[in-house]
């Protein structure tokens, strides 16, 4: 592991390992730096996206939106999430 780290860092990575997460300071690392690139990966497919929808409203190839199902799509999550922690 990369030393010293900030003390607030420091505590949340032993935290980490004391609760059993993490067998040491290596496996942390080796789970950051993986979800860091994946982190990375969305990140740069979530521009690619981005630039192609801009593309197409540019060049009038967009459709109304759909408020309705948009409001629907966002809430399906939290209502899962709801009933997961509901007793």
């Amino acid at each position: 592991m990369i030393t010293p780290l900030p003390a607030e860092l420091e505590q949340y990575v032993d935290e980490k390992i004391a609760s059993g997460q993490f067998a040491s300071r290596d496996a942390f690392l080796v789970e950051a730096v993986r979800m860091y690139r994946e982190f990375e990966s969305r990140h740069e497919m979530l521009k690619s996206e981005i630039r192609a929808a801009v593309q197409q409203a540019e060049q009038g190839m967009t459709e109304p939106l759909n408020i309705e199902a948009i409001q629907r799509e966002l809430s399906e999550p939290c209502d899962m999430e709801r009933r997961r922690w509901s007793p």
